[in-house]
């Protein structure tokens, strides 16, 4: 069996920590992660702007790397551009969101915190009402501090 070809996909470097553990779970793989240091942060970019840069971006992508799996490690990218990036794309893409309803119901004191920024956070918040947590489980909003864009190019290393 060949090694499977997989990107990691993030809008900085962030997503490092989520390649670690894909690289722990998956040491016969070939993995290149990409970092979109150009278009950062993704938060402080509208929906419509997120889903007309990341899709394009993601077609060159997989003709270059030709994946045979593609993890977003990027809260806001999953949250906005995941449907949009399945649908065009044959590629199976596994995205990182936060897990509300699973940890709560997992969580003896049934409060969980979420850490994020604020406009990813208000935006992911928006797509949960609709797969609320359980009945008396609170789920508790942080917003972190505000990134600065660095700019930059993309960045792209290779293991």
């Amino acid at each position: 069996m060949t090694q499977p070809n997989i990107l990691v996909f993030d809008s900085g470097l962030g997503g490092l920590t989520v390649f670690r553990e894909v690289a722990a779970a998956r040491p016969d793989a070939n993995f290149v992660y990409a970092a979109d240091d150009a278009f950062f942060p993704y938060n402080g970019h509208g929906e419509a702007a997120l889903v007309a840069h990341v899709v394009p971006l993601m077609g060159e992508l997989i003709a270059g790397v030709a994946p045979d799996l593609i993890v977003i490690a990027c809260n806001t990218a999953s949250t906005l551009v995941l449907a949009p990036l399945r649908a065009r794309y044959s590629v199976p893409f596994v995205g990182t969101v936060p897990a509300i309803k699973p940890a709560c119901a997992s969580s003896k004191t049934k409060r969980v915190t979420v850490l994020g920024t604020g406009p990813g956070l208000r935006r992911h918040a928006r797509r949960q009402r609709q797969a609320r947590p359980p009945r008396r489980a609170r789920a508790a909003r942080r917003a972190g501090g505000r990134r600065r864009d660095r700019g930059g190019d993309r960045a792209v290393l290779h293991r």
